[in-house]
C-alpha cells in the first residue's frame, strides 16, 4: 500500500547517506561534538573519511552557542546571566565532564561542574559502573534511557563499548517490560506522539519536530513482541529500534524519528491505570484507523519525501494490510 512512498525513502536515504559510512569501525566515539562555524556542529564527521557536516534547517544542535547561549532561567531574579548555557544542557552538544579549560572558559562553564575535566573514557567507564550497580534489569534500562536523554555522545560511547552487554537491555527481552511498564517509569521526552486527537491536523504535529529524519520506526501498540496491545507504551519498540540503527547502521542520531501513532487501547488495564500516558480510548478500528494511516504517509512523504518509514508492531491485521 506504501510501496511508493518507501521506494522514494530508500532511494533517497539510505544508499546517499549510509554509503559514506561502509567503512566505520562501529565507533560512535569516533564522532566530534565541537562546535564549529559551519551549519551544524561536526558531530557527523566521522574519521572513516564523511567530511561534509549534515545540512538540516534550524538544527536543534545551533552551533552558534557562543551568541545563542541557551535556555532562559525561570528565576524572576536578577542576575547577568539570564540563560543556562546550551553546550549543557543539549544532548547533541554536551560533552558532560569532558569540556577543557579553555572550554569552559570560552562557553562560560567555569564553575558549572566539577574542576577534573575527563576523557570520554573516563565517563564511560563510570556510566558502565553505575548500570552494573543495578541488578534488575529494567534499572538499567532506565538509566541508559535517561543517559541518553541527556548526553547523545556518551551514551553510544557506553553502548558501544559493551554491545553484548547492553543490547538485551535496551532491546529484548528488557524493552517488552519497559513497555507495559511504560506510564511508571516515564521519565523524559523522545520522538513524536500523534494521536486521533490530531486527526486532519498531523502535518502541523510533524512541523514541532526539530529536525529533518533520515529514518522513522512508527508503531500504533497494537502487538508488541509477545505482549499484545501495550497503546502509547508501544513507544520503547521505536526508540530501541532506532539505537540500533544508530549503534549498529551508522545513521546519525539526530536523524532518527519514533513515533507513536495513538490510537487508544483495548487493554482494559491500561484504560484504568491512572499512569497510562496514552490516549484513554478504545481503539480506532477499520476505516477510521486506515484513513488515519493514509493521513499520517501523506503529510511524512510530503514533509520528508526521502525519509524511510519502518512499520514496527502494528496488530497482523493492519501490518498485513499497509
Amino acid at each position: 500500500r506504501y510501496t511508493r512512498v518507501c521506494e522514494k525513502g530508500l532511494v533517497g536515504s539510505v544508499f546517499s547517506f549510509r554509503k559514506p559510512h561502509a567503512s566505520l569501525e562501529i565507533g560512535f566515539n569516533k564522532l566530534s561534538f565541537e562546535p564549529s562555524n559551519s551549519h551544524v556542529v561536526d558531530a557527523a564527521r566521522y574519521s572513516s573519511g564523511l567530511t561534509k557536516p549534515l545540512q538540516a534547517p534550524q538544527p536543534l544542535y545551533d552551533p552558534n552557542m557562543a551568541e545563542s547561549h541557551g535556555v532562559p532561567v525561570l528565576t524572576g531574579g536578577v542576575c547577568e546571566r539570564t540563560v543556562f548555557p546550551r553546550e549543557l544542557t543539549n544532548m547533541y552538544l554536551t560533552k558532560g565532564t569532558g569540556f577543557t579549560a579553555e572550554e569552559r572558559h570560552k562557553y562560560r562553564l567555569d564553575g558549572l561542574m566539577p574542576t577534573n575535566p575527563e576523557t570520554l573514557e573516563e565517563q564511560s567507564a563510570r556510566a558502565i559502573y553505575h548500570v552494573r550497580s543495578f541488578t534488575k534489569m529494567l534499572n538499567k534500562y532506565i538509566y541508559m534511557e535517561n543517559l541518553h536523554s541527556m548526553n547523545v555522545k556518551l551514551f553510544y560511547k557506553v553502548l558501544l563499548d559493551n554491545v553484548v552487554e547492553l543490547l538485551p537491555i535496551l532491546y529484548t527481552p528488557t524493552v517488552g517490560e519497559a513497555c507495559q511498564k511504560f506510564g511508571s517509569i516515564f521519565r523524559n521526552f523522545a520522538g513524536l506522539y500523534v494521536s486521533v486527537l490530531e486527526r486532519g491536523s498531523i502535518a502541523k504535529v510533524l512541523d514541532n519536530w526539530y529536525e529533518t529524519p533520515e529514518i522513522i520506526v512508527v508503531t500504533d501498540g497494537g502487538r508488541i513482541l509477545g505482549l499484545g496491545d501495550q497503546g502509547a507504551g508501544g513507544m520503547g519498540i521505536p526508540i530501541g529500534k532506532l539505537h540500533l540503527y544508530v549503534a549498529g547502521g551508522g545513521f546519525h542520531p539526530a536523524k532518527t524519528l519514533p513515533i507513536t501513532v495513538d490510537v487508544g487501547t483495548d487493554r482494559e488495564s491500561l484504560l484504568l491505570d491512572p499512569l497510562y500516558l496514552g490516549l484513554p480510548n478504545k481503539r480506532i478500528k477499520g476505516k477510521e484507523h486506515e484513513q488515519m494511516m493514509d493521513e499520517f504517509m501523506e503529510a511524512v512523504s510530503t514533509k520528508w519525501p526521502k525519509c524511510i518509514i519502518q512499520f514496527e508492531d502494528f496488530q497482523s491485521e493492519y501490518a498485513l494490510k499497509y
